[in-house]
């Protein structure tokens, strides 16, 4: 019998020699050795998954807003918009407070942006930086990479704001400090004289995923100077090179600007604001190599430069933030350079770039003005002089319009009421280009309706209406374009009594959603705002109904997403 027996050997290859494969004692040894090492570490990978957990649902929505001293904050006497909801609200029409003058205030605002790099700067960098700061009404300041070891107990955090507001001087005031705690921080400092003007100051932050965690995303300080809503973003973007980075920085603006949510409104602050900026460390680079990029630098072709920014390229394609306005660098590429010792006492008047990056124009400043708030860029410099980071800091004056709607002086000011009802609005969302250029950017834009989609209109009257001017309905399916007729849209009334001149400064807040795509964990599809003051009414208080044709184009996460346009009109009734 023992003739008749084949004995297969296993060779080295865990195969048998002339035969099928077979598990051996090799593999149940590792079974073993790998249940030994599991089993153990289980309550670990258990505990890592719950921090993992507890980061995403809860540090990246808490607030850690700086804690400031708010006397002196919004105490003007003079009647103020923003409390005619709860002051008309049920009272007889000639108890209602009225709004008869729209007065009109230039601001100068100082807005600068710094990756500080994680060094605690030179005291006297700071002069240099915020320059002529008595100058202005109101100074932003915006850091990333902001974590240092201090000298004292004195936290970064509250040792940075101070030696901010000693460079600035006794008559400034921080209002709102906000921060994404050993990097990002945004501060709004306003003289003395324009404090009691200041109203709704509200903070926020969106933290970008892991595992870049509080080092990437943005914080948002926002308020009302008069009655004009501004607001503020300092971001801190992905960082590095290729079109997959430029998709990344531009999902993180996306999600920084969709999941900020200010003055308890659906509107979003990007939308909802009259003036809005963007600044910080954006991280976009130039499409050139290093040696082209120092031929132009030598030159100080800056215009030459700007063509082959990223920044400059998603904008025009509409791929990122198209509802801002870049203001163009007309100065050196501010990162990377070498670092100096802060400690130093002689600061070279020149800087050196690092080899081993591409210099780029990562900090940036963008804005977004509406027709209601007119915004003039007065400069636009960065600060090479200052060289404890291998960023330059920048910063930007501008002067900005503020309104105030106040009470009429006299009896002879017209007052009427107001009503407005759209006959017809038309949806047009923006088609995605099928190419292979767009094929990388689709996950970043949001998913545009399909065909025969149901898209539901919303339209929000101006927080001066006590009704809200409509609710969610849903239009007929369509192919291309969707329309809601005159029965699906509820009429818009002003109930506060108004002048022409203040009429012609509200505005309508128009929401879009997308009810037929499950995927969707908020159906809102854009938004945006149509203007009064846009379409330059020839005479708004015509006894007869006045029309008015209507386009905009609406946005979800700062991308143009399609148009809205349509017909209304406007009619008025004469109270005094």
């Amino acid at each position: 019998g023992g003739e008749g027996r084949k004995v297969e050997q296993q060779g080295e290859d865990g195969e048998q020699r002339g035969g099928k494969p077979v598990i051996g004692v090799a593999f149940y040894g590792s079974c073993l050795v790998l249940a030994a090492v599991l089993v153990p570490v289980t309550p670990f990978l258990t505990l890592l998954f719950g921090v993992y957990m507890w980061y995403s649902f809860i540090v990246r929505r808490i607030s850690v807003p700086v804690r400031v001293d708010k006397s002196g904050i919004g105490s003007s006497t003079m009647t103020r918009a923003k409390h005619f909801l709860e002051e008309t609200g049920g009272k007889p029409q000639n108890q209602r407070k009225v709004l008869g003058i729209c007065a009109k205030h230039s601001i100068t605002v100082l807005v600068g942006s710094w990756n500080v790099g994680d060094r605690c700067p030179r005291l006297d960098n700071l002069p240099v930086w915020l320059q002529n700061q008595s100058q202005h009404g109101v100074v932003v300041v915006g850091v990333q990479e902001c974590y240092f070891k201090t000298s004292s107990s004195t936290s970064c955090e509250d040792y940075w704001w101070k030696i901010v507001l000693d460079s600035l001087g006794p008559n400034y005031k921080l209002i709102a400090a906000h921060s994404i705690r050993h990097s990002i921080r945004l501060g709004v400092f306003v003289r003395d004289v324009f404090l009691p003007f200041i109203s709704n100051v509200e903070v926020a932050h969106w933290v970008c995923k892991l595992p870049v965690g509080y080092k990437k995303g943005g914080v948002c300080v926002g308020f009302h100077i008069y009655d004009t809503p501004v607001c503020f973003y300092n971001c801190h973007l992905s960082a590095g090179t290729g079109i997959k980075n430029v998709v990344e920085r531009n999902r993180n603006m996306r999600d920084i600007l969709e999941n900020i949510n200010l003055w308890g409104s659906e509107v979003k602050p990007y939308i909802a604001a009259r003036a809005v900026f963007v600044i910080g460390d954006l991280n976009y680079r130039l499409n050139l190599d290093s040696e082209t990029i120092m031929s132009y630098i030598a030159g100080a072709k800056w215009s030459e430069l700007y063509k082959h920014d990223e920044l400059r390229t998603e904008l025009e394609k509409g791929r990122a933030i198209s509802c801002f306005s870049d203001i163009v660098p007309k100065f050196p590429p501010t990162y990377r350079y070498l670092v100096a010792d802060p400690k130093d006492d002689v600061v070279p008047n020149e800087r050196t770039y690092c080899s081993a990056r591409v210099p780029a124009w990562c900090d940036r400043i963008l804005f977004k003005e509406s027709f209601q708030s007119t915004c003039r860029i007065n400069s636009f410099i960065a600060c090479d002089t200052v060289m404890s980071s291998d960023h330059s800091p920048i910063v930007c004056s501008l002067s900005l319009e503020a309104k105030h709607l106040v009470e009429p002086v006299s009896n002879r000011t017209a007052l009427f009421s107001f009503s407005l009802t759209f006959e017809k609005l038309y949806i047009e969302p923006r088609l995605a280009e099928n190419s292979e250029e767009q094929a990388p950017y689709i996950d970043t834009l949001n998913t545009l309706p399909e065909p025969g989609a149901l898209i539901g209109c919303r339209i929000l009257g101006p927080r001066l209406s006590v009704k809200p001017g409509g609710s969610p309905v849903v239009c007929k399916r369509g192919e291309k374009i969707w329309s809601f007729g005159k029965n699906e849209l509820e009429r818009i009334i002003f109930l506060t009594p108004m002048s022409e001149e203040v009429f012609r400064e509200q505005h309508l807040e128009v929401l879009l959603y997308d009810y037929s795509n499950p995927e969707r964990s908020i159906p809102c599809m854009g938004q945006t705002v149509i203007s009064m003051h846009k379409y330059r009414l020839c005479d708004a208080t015509s006894s007869n109904m006045v029309e008015f044709a209507v386009k905009e184009a609406y946005y979800w996460g700062g991308v143009r997403q399609g148009t809205i346009s349509g017909l209304g009109y406007i009619s008025s009734s004469r109270i005094q």
